[in-house]
């Protein structure tokens, strides 16, 4: 039986360690099926007061599209902290630069 002292293991792992990690898992969508149709789905739900079932039948009957009214909420919440994101975003910038 060979023996191996501390600095061979040491020498021989590595290789194994300094090589790069291969990425198997595949990429996830980013985009949304929902995306396409942002701006009248947010017409209908912040200017029209319409539901979320109302939209999803919208979204069938006018786009062919099937998603879920809990999809519709989650996606419409989404958009509503990116535009939140944006202004606070914007009025920060605005004092920066006046002051």
């Amino acid at each position: 039986m060979k023996k191996l002292n501390l600095a061979q293991v040491i020498e021989k792992s590595l290789p194994i360690a300094s090589e790069p990690i291969k990425q198997t898992r595949k990429q996830r969508r980013f985009t949304s099926k929902l995306e396409p149709y942002r701006l009248e789905i947010l017409t209908l739900y912040n200017e029209l007061n319409q539901s979320g079932a109302v939209i999803q039948q919208w979204l069938i009957k006018n786009n062919d599209l099937h998603v879920s009214i809990s999809t519709i909420y989650k996606r419409i919440y989404y958009w509503h902290s990116l535009n939140e994101f944006n202004n606070e975003k914007q009025t920060t910038e605005k004092t920066h630069t006046t002051s």
